[in-house]
């Protein structure tokens, strides 16, 4: 599924267990899911909470062996799986989220994204801060969307921190 504006909701693919994904997904099912992560544009995933997210995110990547510099941006304290990039960890503490957020971004994706795949953990957090706007307008203007896949997870449990 391709979009132009990331903050509203498209109709994301919609797993609502993931957690034991090799006995809970239908084959036909794992293969949709190897498309998406090997197709280059926006894409939507509707999960139950952050934890299963994160589990099948990288069960599945770890199953294609394919992609060498994995990005997440997401606002949730629990560590990322395995050699995940924290996104918001490096845009924070490298000084990319000052009170310029067009430009700070700009100067990011110019010169320390080196990403090959980005998931994007949508939860109202991360989608409310002020920069966020400016990131989703930045993957646009930089066309990151045409030379990666973009995953955007939105998750079903609405309860705070839900892991």
């Amino acid at each position: 599924m391709k979009r132009i504006g990331l903050s509203g909701q498209a109709h994301p693919l919609c797993f609502e267990s993931l957690g034991g994904i090799s006995a809970a997904l239908a084959d036909e099912q794992i293969i949709e899911l190897h498309k998406l992560l090997l197709t280059n544009g926006f894409h939507y995933v509707q999960i139950r909470n952050i934890q299963e997210g994160r589990s099948a995110l990288s069960v599945l990547l770890d199953s294609l062996s394919y992609y060498a510099d994995v990005g997440c941006l997401t606002l949730h304290t629990s560590p990322l799986p395995g050699d995940i990039f924290d996104l918001y960890y490096h845009l924070l503490h490298e000084g990319y989220l000052g009170s310029r957020y067009s430009y700070d971004l700009e100067k990011f994706f110019l010169e320390r994204f080196e990403n090959d795949f980005l998931w994007i953990e949508a939860t109202p957090e991360l989608t409310k801060q002020p920069w966020y706007v400016y990131f989703e307008q930045k993957l646009i203007e930089f066309r990151i969307h045409e030379k990666i896949p973009i995953v955007i997870v939105s998750y079903t449990d609405k309860k705070r921190g839900s892991i």
